[in-house]
């Protein structure tokens, strides 16, 4: 038996990678091992999230979206938000 995780959390995850990351931006971080994390967390936010783009982008617009929401949700959410529709549109194809 699986148990569902309340979606508003999973995205909580990356929002707060993003908190992270602008807080980095203007403190300046003077330990080494925390300024490598911090860096960790910019790519991940920055650079999968916008890999994640050419996952999100068909899949939102079979969903009926706009490019713009589809695109500032994947930046601002990654996979925590296009999963669920992916997971949607798979089970309907299995019908």
């Amino acid at each position: 038996m699986t148990k569902a995780i309340n979606p508003h959390i999973v995205k909580a995850i990356p929002v707060l990678g993003w908190i992270i990351v602008v807080i980095g931006f203007f403190y300046p971080i003077g330990n080494r091992l925390v300024y490598i994390i911090w860096l960790m967390i910019l790519f991940a936010c920055a650079g999968l999230h916008t890999i994640q783009l050419a996952i999100s982008i068909p899949l939102g617009k079979k969903a009926g979206l706009g490019y713009l929401e589809i695109i500032i949700k994947t930046l601002l959410f990654g996979a925590a938000w296009w999963m669920p529709f992916k997971h949607a549109i798979t089970s309907e194809e299995k019908k």
